[in-house]
């Protein structure tokens, strides 16, 4: 799963530092598979308003369903480094606010959808490896949301 990697890693937490313990990125992982692998706010989630648009491109909605749940894990580590969150139930909280009443979530899922609109109606093969260039519009999307503090 692409969560152990570098989507985690590189922010240096309290969850990533080997010095606390072996369980630590193990409990983050759970947490962040728990409340957002199955997310109703996932594009293509069979209780979700897309739910009929995205079916028939099962390849296309799962590259993009990947995108959203890579543009989600990189701003929930964002904010548990920007405000040092090293409690489980603190994370937790902060990983179901995220995922039930952020706007920048939200903003994610419409943006991730948008793209998936595009690539559907030029007929955009499904990339076969992450490249610089496959990522850019992520990276775009990421870097261009409004700014969002937990409330």
């Amino acid at each position: 799963m692409f969560r152990g990697g570098p989507f985690i890693k590189t922010w240096e937490t309290f969850w990533t530092d080997p010095t606390s313990g072996p369980q630590a990125p193990i409990k983050l992982i759970r947490l962040l598979e728990k409340h957002l692998d199955d997310s109703r706010r996932l594009i293509g989630h069979p209780k979700s308003s897309d739910f009929a648009e995205v079916n028939g491109h099962p390849d296309l909605l799962a590259f993009c369903r990947w995108e959203q749940r890579v543009a989600d894990t990189t701003l929930i580590m964002e904010k548990v480094y920007v405000f040092n969150i090293s409690d489980e139930k603190t994370l937790e909280a902060m990983i179901k606010w995220y995922d039930q009443g952020s706007n920048t979530a939200t903003y994610i899922r419409k943006e991730v959808m948008q793209l998936y609109r595009e690539r559907r109606s030029e007929k955009s093969q499904v990339p076969k490896e992450w490249s610089e260039e496959v990522a850019q519009p992520l990276i775009s999307i990421v870097c261009n949301r409004p700014v969002e503090v937990p409330g």
